[in-house]
Protein backbone atom coordinates (compact mmCIF):
# COMPACT_ATOMS: atom_id res chain seq x y z
CA UNK A 1 0.00 0.00 0.00
CA UNK A 2 1.70 3.19 -0.62
CA UNK A 3 2.35 5.58 1.64
CA UNK A 4 -0.29 8.30 1.86
CA UNK A 5 2.13 11.20 3.49
CA UNK A 6 5.12 11.89 1.21
CA UNK A 7 7.64 12.11 3.27
CA UNK A 8 10.14 15.18 2.21
CA UNK A 9 13.54 13.47 2.16
CA UNK A 10 15.45 16.57 2.57
CA UNK A 11 15.23 16.80 6.30
CA UNK A 12 15.46 14.19 8.42
CA UNK A 13 12.58 12.45 9.76
CA UNK A 14 10.71 13.04 13.33
CA UNK A 15 10.80 9.80 14.44
CA UNK A 16 14.55 9.18 13.79
CA UNK A 17 15.12 12.40 15.47
CA UNK A 18 13.81 10.98 18.50
CA UNK A 19 15.20 6.92 18.30
CA UNK A 20 18.82 8.42 17.50
CA UNK A 21 20.88 11.27 18.75
CA UNK A 22 22.77 11.74 15.54
CA UNK A 23 20.50 11.44 13.25
CA UNK A 24 20.96 14.64 11.87
CA UNK A 25 24.43 14.51 11.25
CA UNK A 26 23.76 11.07 9.52
CA UNK A 27 20.80 11.60 7.61
CA UNK A 28 22.44 14.00 4.93
CA UNK A 29 25.48 10.93 5.08
CA UNK A 30 22.74 8.33 4.60
CA UNK A 31 21.30 10.98 1.31
CA UNK A 32 24.61 10.61 -0.30
CA UNK A 33 25.66 7.43 0.12
CA UNK A 34 21.90 6.17 -1.16
CA UNK A 35 22.33 8.66 -3.92
CA UNK A 36 19.23 10.99 -3.25
CA UNK A 37 19.55 14.21 -4.96
CA UNK A 38 18.34 17.45 -2.35
CA UNK A 39 17.56 20.45 -4.30
CA UNK A 40 16.24 23.74 -2.87
CA UNK A 41 14.73 22.20 0.27
CA UNK A 42 13.03 19.26 -1.44
CA UNK A 43 14.29 15.59 -2.64
CA UNK A 44 14.47 14.92 -6.43
CA UNK A 45 12.33 11.61 -6.46
CA UNK A 46 13.64 8.97 -8.33
CA UNK A 47 13.77 5.14 -7.94
CA UNK A 48 16.80 5.58 -5.05
CA UNK A 49 14.51 8.21 -2.97
CA UNK A 50 11.23 5.91 -3.58
CA UNK A 51 13.07 2.95 -2.45
CA UNK A 52 14.51 4.97 0.68
CA UNK A 53 11.21 6.84 1.53
CA UNK A 54 9.59 3.46 1.21
CA UNK A 55 11.16 1.20 2.44
CA UNK A 56 14.29 2.38 4.11
CA UNK A 57 13.14 4.81 6.58
CA UNK A 58 10.32 2.47 8.28
CA UNK A 59 13.56 -0.29 8.16
CA UNK A 60 16.21 2.49 9.73
CA UNK A 61 13.84 3.56 12.49
CA UNK A 62 12.58 -0.34 13.21
CA UNK A 63 16.48 -1.11 13.62
CA UNK A 64 16.68 2.05 15.70
CA UNK A 65 13.95 1.72 17.76
CA UNK A 66 15.13 -2.33 18.61
CA UNK A 67 18.46 -0.86 19.26
CA UNK A 68 17.32 1.53 21.83
CA UNK A 69 15.92 -1.21 23.86
CA UNK A 70 19.02 -3.25 23.81
CA UNK A 71 20.75 -0.05 25.23
CA UNK A 72 17.91 0.07 28.72
CA UNK A 73 17.88 3.88 28.55
CA UNK A 74 21.57 3.65 28.53
CA UNK A 75 24.25 5.73 26.11
CA UNK A 76 24.08 5.56 22.69
CA UNK A 77 25.93 2.56 21.21
CA UNK A 78 27.93 4.33 18.43
CA UNK A 79 29.12 0.83 16.54
CA UNK A 80 26.06 -0.65 16.67
CA UNK A 81 23.99 1.86 15.38
CA UNK A 82 26.58 2.90 12.60
CA UNK A 83 26.34 -1.14 11.43
CA UNK A 84 22.00 -0.16 11.29
CA UNK A 85 22.89 3.01 9.04
CA UNK A 86 25.04 1.45 6.59
CA UNK A 87 23.03 -1.72 6.70
CA UNK A 88 19.73 0.22 5.45
CA UNK A 89 22.26 3.19 3.11
CA UNK A 90 23.31 -0.25 1.08
CA UNK A 91 20.00 -2.31 1.21
CA UNK A 92 18.77 1.23 -0.25
CA UNK A 93 21.67 1.55 -2.82
CA UNK A 94 21.89 0.27 -6.54
CA UNK A 95 23.04 -3.05 -6.35
CA UNK A 96 22.11 -7.07 -5.25
CA UNK A 97 24.11 -7.32 -2.00
CA UNK A 98 24.80 -6.14 0.94
CA UNK A 99 29.13 -6.47 1.60
CA UNK A 100 29.44 -7.81 4.79
CA UNK A 101 31.49 -6.00 7.69
CA UNK A 102 34.39 -7.87 8.63
CA UNK A 103 37.19 -6.80 11.03
CA UNK A 104 39.54 -6.14 7.91
CA UNK A 105 36.61 -4.00 6.38
CA UNK A 106 35.45 -2.05 9.83
CA UNK A 107 36.79 1.85 8.51
CA UNK A 108 33.48 1.27 6.41
CA UNK A 109 31.49 2.22 9.85
CA UNK A 110 33.35 5.55 9.05
CA UNK A 111 30.60 7.47 7.56
CA UNK A 112 28.22 6.66 10.38
CA UNK A 113 30.61 6.96 13.38
CA UNK A 114 29.70 10.98 14.49
CA UNK A 115 32.92 11.09 16.94
CA UNK A 116 36.08 11.32 15.21
CA UNK A 117 38.08 9.79 17.89
CA UNK A 118 36.08 6.15 17.23
CA UNK A 119 36.58 5.78 14.21
CA UNK A 120 38.34 2.78 12.67
CA UNK A 121 41.44 2.83 10.67
CA UNK A 122 41.60 3.03 7.32
CA UNK A 123 44.26 1.28 4.37
CA UNK A 124 44.62 4.94 3.13
CA UNK A 125 45.63 6.21 6.81
CA UNK A 126 48.70 4.11 6.72
CA UNK A 127 49.89 6.60 3.08
CA UNK A 128 49.40 9.35 4.86
CA UNK A 129 51.33 9.00 7.92
CA UNK A 130 54.66 10.10 7.62
CA UNK A 131 56.04 6.38 7.95
CA UNK A 132 54.33 5.66 4.67
CA UNK A 133 55.96 6.26 1.46
CA UNK A 134 57.01 9.91 0.94
CA UNK A 135 54.67 11.61 -1.09
CA UNK A 136 54.97 14.74 -3.11
CA UNK A 137 53.62 18.25 -1.58
CA UNK A 138 50.95 19.55 -3.04
CA UNK A 139 51.30 22.09 -6.12
CA UNK A 140 48.87 24.78 -4.41
CA UNK A 141 51.10 26.81 -3.25
CA UNK A 142 48.31 28.72 -1.01
CA UNK A 143 47.54 25.40 0.03
CA UNK A 144 45.15 25.75 2.93
CA UNK A 145 46.51 22.61 5.18
CA UNK A 146 50.09 23.76 4.62
CA UNK A 147 52.71 21.51 3.41
CA UNK A 148 50.56 18.43 2.68
CA UNK A 149 51.10 15.42 1.01
CA UNK A 150 49.15 14.42 -2.06
CA UNK A 151 47.40 11.12 -1.76
CA UNK A 152 48.89 9.92 -4.58
CA UNK A 153 52.41 9.90 -6.78
CA UNK A 154 50.52 10.33 -9.63
CA UNK A 155 48.44 13.35 -8.15
CA UNK A 156 49.83 17.03 -7.93
CA UNK A 157 47.19 18.27 -5.32
CA UNK A 158 46.30 17.22 -2.08
CA UNK A 159 42.54 17.63 -2.87
CA UNK A 160 39.83 18.55 -5.36
CA UNK A 161 39.35 21.70 -3.93
CA UNK A 162 43.33 22.40 -4.21
CA UNK A 163 43.03 21.65 -7.96
CA UNK A 164 40.04 23.48 -8.74
CA UNK A 165 41.57 26.86 -6.84
CA UNK A 166 44.53 26.39 -8.93
CA UNK A 167 42.91 25.92 -12.15
CA UNK A 168 40.32 28.68 -11.98
CA UNK A 169 43.68 31.03 -11.26
CA UNK A 170 45.26 29.76 -13.75
CA UNK A 171 42.60 30.38 -16.04
CA UNK A 172 41.89 33.42 -14.72
CA UNK A 173 45.94 34.85 -15.42
CA UNK A 174 45.09 33.26 -18.99
CA UNK A 175 42.16 35.31 -19.75
CA UNK A 176 43.25 38.31 -18.86
CA UNK A 177 46.96 37.92 -20.77
CA UNK A 178 44.85 36.89 -24.01
CA UNK A 179 42.27 39.27 -23.65
CA UNK A 180 42.18 42.53 -25.61
CA UNK A 181 41.50 45.17 -24.25
CA UNK A 182 39.99 48.11 -26.55
CA UNK A 183 39.64 51.93 -25.24
CA UNK A 184 36.15 53.41 -25.06
CA UNK A 185 35.26 56.17 -27.57
CA UNK A 186 34.04 59.09 -26.67
CA UNK A 187 30.23 59.69 -27.97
Amino acid sequence: MENMTAINLATCPTELLALDANAPTLWPVLLRKVGVTVSKGEHIEDKRAWILRNFGVDDLSNRLAVQQTREHGGPQDDLARAMIWRHVAEASSPGETIADITAQNMYLLNAFIVAKTKRFASPLDSLRSEGGPKLPLCQNAKCPNGPARVPSSRAKYCSKSCRNVVSRRDGFVKAVRTAKITPLKAA
